[in-house]
């Protein structure tokens, strides 16, 4: 886009088109001319040679090759080179001006035999009832298919299957639908990595026609995108041309083919783009935006990242960008020279068509000037300074350049100027300038005066040295052969992402290596590793040189940021629609030393047009590792790719993989990445992006039926259900529920005797059809309505789990009976009965003597449908289980004793053996049958005789095999019962002999589950029950977190006073705004200032976590804490519950 950078090569894709039009209209007036003439014989005699020549060729071609693009005729190929040069030049050289076609891009012929099947479907979709012709469709799109093939071809995938002849119906389960509107160049990166994590998610649209927008039904004056055909893209880079009857509805848009992108040969995405209702990456304003350097510039210095010290000359500028220490900025008339200003400016509106969608400014007005007519050098300058002042006042341009190359700053360094705008690409209009020289930088001004457009700038900046070669000693000869010397330099070209979770993450970096007397591009630079270009510039000190690396990802983060930072401030208009964002970009750095510091120089941003950079890097070390040995190295040798939290690129110190000495044998092939990790890694966080996304969106405005609203530790769910733009049907016993006012219906029915579920099931069902709502999906968060939810489930016929599932999980006894009784053979899992305990029901005080029978002492008695470990008590012997039946049969009794702990079944109880080992909490996503997610939290001592949790520690400290062996066992009981699709919770043992089931609850995971979830994996397990209660897959992807949380229970009777006392509360609210605690709230404050009366079987009312890198940093700072707050005290010793941690 500018000189230091890479090319984005869908301008060569949209060139290559218009070239192949102008080709075709020179032939035509060519074939009218020769009507007139007479051939002449000796061009007649070569033609029969060209024509031998090519016969020739085709006997090395493959007999069954039929395509008609098979072989491409020698005399076809010189005709339309000659006629091209004899067609109008200044047409020609206009269309180059953004970059160079004739280099890099595969034509419809590739130089080579076509090796793949062109006789497919590429027409209209039948459903619009205009039939299918092969030679109606335009020559475009076959180029873009076969470029396709091309690249499918050459990477060692498949070949696109037509199966256009059986319209698709269905849909992936994730309900994701992305659409590209692009040439496959542009953008194979995404399209491999979106098939891969979401099969059928990916839609390449090569035609207007594939594709519709209608009225949106829930968003009046937006619009639905629909997709009617596409090639899509599955797992292992399969790909079909598909039909849809009905279409899918589009769930995420990149599109390519606008003016801008296209050079302005294709425009119909700009139309298709505008007031539509979905998510998109780098909406027409947005790249607008990005892809002005001067704004970009702005931002860098706003975030600290060094960049060229700049004067910019801005003509009818569209926004706000204020003159700062390293920007000066001014706004200029147009020069007009030798031509009509009104034809100019008449000129300009025709090929950049004003778009409804772009604001005139940004974030303050700026006055318009009007142009200069009266001189040839002489402009009316305004600077606008930082703050939103202007200050006018008429000024030679010679002495603004004048003034700034005098600067102490500039002295003595090369001067660089070139154009800032959307349409500027590889190179154009870069030139280089002696220190000093005015007047060869004056006429490089004047040159893009005459060229640019309004609302763009030209540039003056100074010139990025690079930094000098070291001396290249201690390293392989090869490396001092292929050395870098004075005259060289080289781009550093970083891809940042936007992650699922919102976050900026640098993927990839990538180097060019060319002269530093010219600009540096795709064209002109092979690209390489920027580790091995610091290698041969004589950077041989690894640390150095991962010094460099991580300070170029560290800004490439920040100006990302920095950029999102922006673009929540503005509105939806500026943004280009509701769903226009920035999701991707592509940063050009230079390397330049001060002090004897190297340091990266960003010199421009690029929108989302940069992942032909990433394809090409991941081509390259795909054809190393699929087709050669490397002696276990990857394309980086101190840097290997790992996945990592928030990037694949991050490091593992050994560059040798482990090795079996037993043996002798050294095993180097283990940390090799597999042929499917290559392609795709430098774009992953934006396919996570994307992905997720697409799901926010599909599940904006779904009305979803809660059944209980629960308690105070169920709070945030109502708040972040309205986040998400879902509706809540909630049905709540309690008039006064402070969840009334945040749902969208509020449905109060006493369902708290759950011996009536059956009854209150068809209460509900009656009731939503009498109010005509019509839910989408129904759930439960609150324990005790599991039952009762699934019953509601079953009579709306929603995505759920059965009455009978439900009831078995919440049913302690017929849960451990119901596993104990599965003893077949599963092939690939441990017996089912292996992980249940003894236990036995206990009914009335006749039952004990039974019961006792069947379960060894010591054991454990407790209530058969409580949850929170109230009523929980071990016994030692006969005496003991006939005394606490006793006790807990007389105080435990109903709801009135004590609500929500299950007493709305009944308080019959459960006997059940006492496990050695330690707790674990496994909570689990599951969909239709399949594992979509788990994580284990490793739970504390707790506070004997109580049994209620005192700690935890998230992500679990368990050996891998051993935290396997939980979630497979979880998985496992979990289906075993019935329980198929959903958010559950399962309490384990893991003993001596493997995992033991305490109890499963048939809901998602309480306390600070969702929230530590969310902060470690950027998982909102909330939001995957709500999208599996309506059917849809959540799409989870699975990223080792990067620190531990280990958190502390406060209960009400030992802890008071760290909410109550003023001192305390002050302490505890500064460590929490610093981020030193995470606080979670299980009761309100003013609850605990009532006396409370269930010390005998209290519940915490808070927690309070810290955050680590390792669990003992992390035990450390909470006893800090647990000290600075007064929470360990003689009868609640922390450092007890978590020391086995």
């Amino acid at each position: 886009m500018a000189d230091q950078e890479n090319i984005p090569r869908h301008n060569k894709n949209a060139d290559n088109i218009k070239m192949q039009s102008l080709a075709k209209q020179a032939e035509d007036m060519e074939i009218n001319e020769k009507d007139d003439k007479d051939v002449d014989e000796d061009k007649d005699k070569d033609v029969v040679d060209d024509d031998k020549d090519v016969v020739d060729d085709d006997k090395d071609v493959d007999e069954n090759v039929t395509s008609r693009f098979s072989i491409i005729k020698k005399d076809e190929a010189d005709k339309e080179v000659t006629e091209l040069d004899d067609y109008d030049e200044n047409r020609i050289s206009s269309m180059k001006k953004a970059g160079d076609v004739d280099t890099d891009q595969p034509r419809k012929n590739y130089g080579m035999c076509v090796m793949w099947n062109t006789e497919v479907n590429l027409g209209d979709p039948v459903i619009l009832g205009r039939g299918y012709r092969s030679d109606d469709t335009p020559e475009e799109v076959l180029d873009f298919y076969n470029t396709l093939q091309y690249i499918l071809y050459e990477t060692g995938f498949p070949e696109t299957e037509d199966r256009t002849a059986m319209p698709r119906r269905a849909i992936n389960k994730e309900n994701a639908v992305v659409a590209v509107l692009s040439a496959p160049g542009e953008i194979m990166a995404p399209l491999l990595e979106c098939g891969k994590q979401v099969s059928d998610s990916m839609h390449l649209i090569f035609k207007e026609t594939w594709i519709s927008k209608k009225p949106s039904k829930e968003k009046p004056g937006l619009y639905e995108l629909f997709i009617l055909k596409a090639i899509t893209f599955h797992k292992g880079g399969v790909t079909y041309i598909d039909e849809f009857n009905p279409p899918r509805k589009c769930t995420y848009l990149i599109n390519f083919f606008t003016s801008a992108a296209t050079s302005g040969l294709t425009d119909w995405g700009t139309e298709m783009e505008k007031n539509l209702d979905i998510p998109m990456s780098s909406s027409l304003p947005l790249c607008d935006l990005v892809d002005d350097k001067l704004w970009t510039r702005y931002q860098m210095s706003r975030c600290g990242v060094p960049h060229p010290e700049t004067l910019a000359f801005t003509v009818a500028p569209k926004r706000f960008v204020p003159s700062i220490d390293t920007i000066r900025v001014c706004e200029v008339g147009r020069c007009v020279k030798n031509r009509n200003p009104q034809a100019e400016n008449s000129m300009q509106k025709d090929n950049r068509e004003e778009d409804t969608n772009v604001p005139n400014t940004l974030n303050a007005p700026v006055e318009s000037h009007p142009v200069d007519l009266t001189t040839n050098c002489v402009f009316t300058a305004k600077q606008i300074v930082d703050g939103g002042g202007v200050c006018t006042h008429a000024v030679p341009m010679e002495e603004e350049i004048r003034n700034f190359l005098k600067k102490p700053s500039i002295l003595n360094r090369k001067i660089v100027v070139k154009p800032s705008g959307p349409d500027y690409h590889a190179s154009f209009g870069v030139t280089f300038h002696a220190p000093g020289n005015v007047d060869s930088v004056m006429d490089a001004v004047n040159d893009l005066l005459d060229t640019i457009y309004d609302g763009d700038s030209i540039l003056v900046e100074t010139f990025v040295e690079p930094f000098k070669p070291r001396p290249v000693t201690g390293i392989a000869h090869n490396i001092q052969l292929i050395k870098g010397d004075q005259g060289m330099s080289f781009r550093v070209r970083s891809t940042g992402c936007k992650d699922f979770d919102g976050k900026p993450v640098c993927t990839i970096i990538t180097c060019g290596v060319a002269s530093k007397d010219a600009p540096v591009n795709g064209n002109n630079t092979v690209l390489q590793t920027l580790d091995a270009t610091l290698l041969a510039f004589g950077i041989t000190d690894p640390t150095v040189r991962r010094n460099i690396e991580r300070d170029v990802r560290k800004k490439t983060e920040d100006v990302l940021q920095a950029i999102m930072d922006e673009e929540k401030k503005m509105t939806a208009q500026q943004r280009g629609g509701i769903g226009g964002y920035t999701d991707i970009i592509g940063i050009d750095f230079f390397l330049t030393e001060m002090n004897g510091q190297i340091f990266p120089v960003a010199i421009e941003v690029n929108s989302h047009d940069c992942t032909i950079n990433c394809h090409m890097y991941e081509c390259l070390a795909d054809m190393m590792h699929r087709c050669t040995v490397l002696n276990s190295q990857i394309m980086n040798p101190v840097y290997q790719l790992s996945e990592h939290r928030y990037g694949e690129y991050y490091t593992r110190e050994n560059n040798r993989v482990c090795s079996d000495n037993s043996n002798g044998y050294e095993r180097r092939d283990l940390d090799m990445p597999k042929f499917d990790e290559i392609f795709g890694r430098s774009v992953r966080p934006y396919v996570r992006t994307m992905l997720t996304r697409s799901q926010d969106y599909v599940l904006q405005d779904k009305m979803i039926l809660v059944i209980g609203a629960g308690g105070y530790s169920k709070k945030f769910i109502w708040p972040a259900a309205l986040e998400m733009g879902v509706k809540i049907v909630l049905v709540e016993s309690n008039p006064e529920h402070f969840a009334r006012s945040l749902v969208h219906r509020f449905i109060c029915i006493d369902i708290e005797d759950h011996k009536q579920d059956r009854a209150l099931a068809s209460l509900i069902v009656e009731i939503l059809r009498d109010e005509n709502i019509s839910v989408e999906g129904c759930l439960t968060f609150w324990e005790d309505c599991g039952p009762l939810a699934a019953l509601v489930s079953e009579l709306l016929q929603t995505k759920g789990n059965t009455y009978k599932a439900a009831y078995i999980a919440k049913m302690k006894s017929r849960t451990q009976a119901h596993l104990r009784g599965r003893d077949g053979v599963i092939p690939h899992w441990p017996y089912t009965y292996m992980f249940a305990c003894k236990s036995a029901r206990i009914t009335c005080e006749a039952d004990i003597p039974k019961a006792i029978q069947c379960v060894n002492f010591p054991a454990i008695l407790k209530l058969e449908y409580a949850s929170s470990a109230v009523g929980v008590n071990m016994v030692k012997c006969e005496e003991d289980v006939f005394n606490q039946y006793a006790y807990l049969i007389n105080t435990l009794r109903t709801n009135d004793d004590y609500h929500g702990i299950g007493l709305g079944f009944n308080n019959t109880m459960i006997l059940m053996e006492y496990l050695q080992g330690s707790e674990h909490d496994v909570d689990v996503v599951i969909f239709e049958r399949k594992l979509v997610a788990a994580f284990v939290t490793d739970n504390g001592l707790t506070n004997w005789p109580s049994y209620t949790e005192t700690s935890a520690l998230m992500p679990s400290a368990l050996t891998v095999d051993k935290q396997a062996q939980l979630i497979s066992a979880a998985f496992q009981l979990l289906t075993e019962i019935g329980l198929s699709n959903g958010v559950f919770n399962v309490e384990m043992k893991l003993t001596q002999m493997g995992p033991k089931l305490i109890e499963i609850n048939a809901r998602m995971g309480g306390f600070y589950i969702r929230d530590w979830v969310k902060r470690l994996y950027g998982i909102d397990m909330m939001k995957c029950a709500l999208m599996c209660s309506c059917g849809i897959r959540p799409y989870v992807p699975l990223i080792p977190p990067t620190e531990f949380i280990m958190g502390i229970m406060l209960i009400p009777s030992e802890h008071k006073h760290v909410m109550l006392d003023n001192v305390t509360r002050m302490v505890l609210d500064d460590m929490q705004s610093r981020g030193e605690v995470i606080l979670t709230m299980l009761e309100s404050e003013e609850e605990l200032k009532h006396p409370y009366d269930k010390t005998e079987y209290e519940e915490p009312y808070a927690n309070v976590a810290v955050r680590a890198p390792t669990v003992e940093e992390a035990r450390r700072k909470l006893l800090a804490v647990c000290k600075k707050l007064g929470i360990e005290t003689s009868d609640y010793k922390v450092s007890e519950f978590i020391k086995y941690f």
